[in-house]
């Protein structure tokens, strides 16, 4: 087992989640891996000062400032839909990246297919102002 998965297991000690019998091999970890040691003691430090903090509601004018709201007790046309500016970039990456391989697939037909999509668009007769080639 390596640190990330000791470190994970420490968090996991610390929400009072990790089963009992994979208490000592993390412990005896802890005892030779002075890397994990300081992790355990900044992560039990952290959670230590979370559990004394106070709950504190989010004022309802904040809330709604922020955007965060209740989407379940609004009817769906009033709904706000939030889309991170990653997701939205991947989005019209993925868009991109399908219209460019549409179009190379187009491209990279071969010249028997060229040949024979020619051949049945010139059984149409199209009108003077609309020429078709292809190059």
């Amino acid at each position: 087992m390596n640190c990330q998965e000791h470190q994970e297991q420490i968090s996991q000690f610390l929400d009072n989640e990790l089963p009992q019998d994979a208490l000592q091999p993390m412990f005896q970890h802890l005892a030779a891996c002075g890397a994990c040691r300081e992790f355990f003691f900044t992560a039990k430090s952290i959670h230590d000062t979370a559990r004394q903090l106070e709950y504190t509601p989010v004022p309802e004018l904040l809330d709604q400032k922020l955007g965060v709201l209740d989407m379940t007790s609004r009817p769906l046309l009033e709904r706000r839909f939030i889309i991170s500016i990653p997701t939205a970039m991947l989005s019209m990456i993925a868009v991109f990246l399908f219209g460019a391989a549409v179009l190379l697939s187009f491209d990279s037909l071969s010249s028997e297919q060229q040949t024979q999509q020619s051949q049945m668009i010139s059984q149409f007769p199209l009108p003077n102002t609309l020429q078709y080639s292809r190059n």
